[in-house]
């Protein structure tokens, strides 16, 4: 077997394998340790030290995750932790089973045999669209994300991209790095006319230097859904410059004069999604989506899931091995009531204490600064046996009486757990976690009712809606732009993405609960309704 290794440990974070290096920082996989033996793997974004002598870009680096930690959305890679510790500074992020779209399309480029769809060197039309869908979702997101008092950020990525898109071994797409993003109310206002992003996927005004809005990212990401069609870069040249001409002046082909399988209806959303004119572009990505699902066949997330392991499955699972690899190289944690302890060393040193919130080891803070740490007691005299006999029937008896007082009690105790489950019901103290549905149409959506909804979040044929816990099974209902109704079951432990099958039109369009909602401590509302644009009127 072999021997726990020590690793580089950032507050509470042990640094496992490097994935990436770039001029800002370098990226880890980690794993977070935590109180009672809690460790998870994560994705630290760590900053080169010599750039932390420069105090403007310490505070884009904090603007950063101060944005990202506001968009909240199952397309988009949350950041979940920002830490100063010891001279460091970095972020944490969920770690995703996935590769990167540029990686995938790298891939299937240089792969002989006909993928599952059987075409060659390229992805699947479906496939592409599935991933340019969930990107355009967790973008419109973005450009809809609102700070704390509701007022809402005006952000913009400026770096979408194909290295910034996951594709997951779920079947998923996600949005990550938001490390140039432009805000109206940042603290750092980034200066107009300099360029920041990756050349190729840039739109005319920010190559030339001109005030942006999220129609640049609309142009970013008709750049990206061209290129996966085709399986051939769009802007492509030897310099910046070049690179720069083509995308004022250079006439964009149709994508089906290339890849033949692309339909007529799909060449015109990626040239109104390419206008350089960006009034003439969609105006939202959410419009962009719309577009895309009525021009094309949006693949599913079992055809996502089945090209990226053909093309990719490999590597992932090599990536899987070298991660059990290394955590099987760490010391076991042991859950105790002090915090973890190191299964392998039994010493009172071992202890980790539970998280500070300074980041520091309260451990090599008491050595540094004298404080004494746990001893083994002292040796001391012979316990006398016949106290010991006292102690012990003392104790049989103290057990005995215990024992008769419980038993006497069990009828109230159970009377009050009854009335305290009735009171949780209306204790906004005692509630759960919302859980995300995402509900897929044939058509545009444009109200839901579901019920126990708190949140819901309309682009074209999909929507998402936040519902809280329920047992059993709900049923909730959409109305649909051309007028019919369309309905989904939720079961309590089944999939988070549903299918919306249309049934005859009604005139009414209230979910029905098939099943009774646990207590979960929330007062019973009437159930929003969502509008196409996304608003929600909740009436308590």
């Amino acid at each position: 077997m072999n021997e726990p290794t020590e690793r580089l440990r950032l507050g509470n974070y042990e640094l496992l394998q490097e994935l990436a290096a770039g001029g800002m920082a370098t990226v880890y996989v980690a794993r977070q340790i935590g109180a009672a033996g809690f460790e998870r793997l994560v994705v630290i974004k760590r900053v080169h030290r010599h750039l932390l002598r420069d105090e403007e870009f310490t505070t884009m680096f904090l603007d950063e995750s101060r944005l990202a930690s506001k968009i909240h959305h199952p397309n988009v890679v949350p950041v979940t932790n920002v830490v100063e510790d010891n001279g460091e500074l970095f972020l944490a992020m969920d770690y995703v089973d996935a590769i990167t779209l540029a990686r995938l399309r790298f891939v299937s480029s240089r792969t002989e045999s006909p993928s599952p769809k059987g075409l060659l060197k390229r992805l699947s039309p479906p496939v592409v669209t599935r991933v340019l869908a969930d990107t355009l979702a967790g973008l419109h997101a973005a450009h809809e994300a609102v700070d704390m008092r509701g007022a809402k950020l005006e952000l913009v990525h400026r770096d979408v991209s194909p290295q910034n898109i996951l594709v997951g071994a779920d079947g998923m797409a996600r949005l990550i790095d938001f490390g140039i993003a432009k805000a109206s109310q940042r603290a750092t206002h980034t200066v107009t006319g300099s360029l920041k992003g990756k050349y190729a996927y840039m739109s005319p005004e920010q190559a030339t230097g001109k005030a942006i809005d999220r129609r640049t990212d609309v142009f970013a990401a008709g750049v990206v859904l061209y290129e996966a069609l085709v399986g051939e870069r769009l802007f492509h040249a030897d310099s910046q410059f070049e690179i720069i001409q083509k995308i004022l002046e250079m006439p964009i082909p149709p994508p089906s004069t290339i890849a033949h399988d692309v339909s007529p209806a799909l060449d015109a959303v990626v040239a109104m999604a390419l206008e350089r004119d960006k009034d003439k572009r969609f105006a939202t990505a959410a419009d962009f989506l719309e577009a895309l699902e009525r021009a094309a066949p949006i693949g599913s997330r079992r055809d996502v899931i089945e090209e990226v392991d053909f093309f990719c499955g490999r590597a992932l699972e090599k990536q899987r091995q070298s991660l059990r690899t290394l955590m099987s190289e760490l010391e076991p944690l042991v859950p105790t009531l002090g915090g973890t302890v190191r299964a392998n060393n039994a010493n009172a040193n071992s202890l980790t204490p539970p998280p500070d919130p300074s980041g520091r080891n309260l451990v090599a803070d008491a050595m540094t600064h004298g404080a004494s740490l746990p001893t083994t007691p002292r040796e001391r005299a012979a316990f006398p046996t016949w106290l010991a006999v006292l102690f012990a029937v003392a104790g049989i008896a103290a057990a005995a009486f215990l024992g008769l007082f419980i038993h006497a009690r069990n009828t109230q105790v159970a009377a009050v757990a009854q009335a305290g489950s009735a009171a949780a019901s209306q204790n906004p103290m005692m509630q759960t976690a919302d859980i995300d549905l995402v509900l897929l149409a044939e058509k545009p959506i444009v109200s839901v009712q579901a019920p126990g909804a708190h949140h819901i979040d309309i682009a074209g044929k999909r929507a998402t809606v936040s519902v809280m816990p329920w047992a059993g099974a709900i049923t909730i209902e959409a109305t649909l732009d051309s007028g019919g109704t369309a309905r989904a079951t939720a079961i309590e432990h089944g999939p988070r993405e549903l299918l919306l099958e249309q049934v005859a039109t009604t005139t009414s369009a209230t979910a029905t609960k098939t099943a009774t909602p646990p207590h979960t401590g929330r007062t019973p509302t009437t159930p929003p309704t969502a509008t196409h644009g996304g608003d929600i009127n909740l009436t308590r």
